[in-house]
């Protein structure tokens, strides 16, 4: 059963796309425990002779850390469209539609070990 598992994994056909994320640099407090949240959203239009562009975008960022565990969440999604003024009946064009989403856990064993999962 193992071996037609690990066959089936070899021939299942997926796409993924990647990117490295510095999840360090992204912490909202190194030393406080607590929750700690942050979040934020961005609209956009702008209007010239070709035609319109708007943009959308949404993140967010939550920390959890009690005594020796931390959690941490992060995400984040952007879409960009453009309309075209001499189509006027079309769809609008996908120039950006992408996303993040990113979850940490920590455990702090000792003053030089800790373990961490992600996904």
């Amino acid at each position: 059963m193992k071996h037609l598992l690990q066959l089936l994994l070899l021939f299942l056909p997926v796409m993924a796309f990647t990117q490295v994320v510095n999840t360090e640099k992204l912490r909202l407090d190194k030393e406080e425990k607590g929750f700690f949240g942050e979040a934020s959203l961005d609209l956009g239009l702008a209007r010239n002779r070709a035609g319109q562009t708007v943009r959308l975008g949404t993140s967010a960022r939550l920390e959890l850390r009690r005594g020796a565990h931390r959690w941490m969440a992060l995400g984040a999604y952007n879409l960009t469209q453009f309309n075209d003024v001499d189509e006027p009946g079309s769809a609008p064009k996908n120039f950006a539609n992408n996303g993040f989403g990113h979850l940490r856990y920590n455990y702090r064993a000792n003053r030089w070990l800790t373990w961490e999962a992600f996904a």
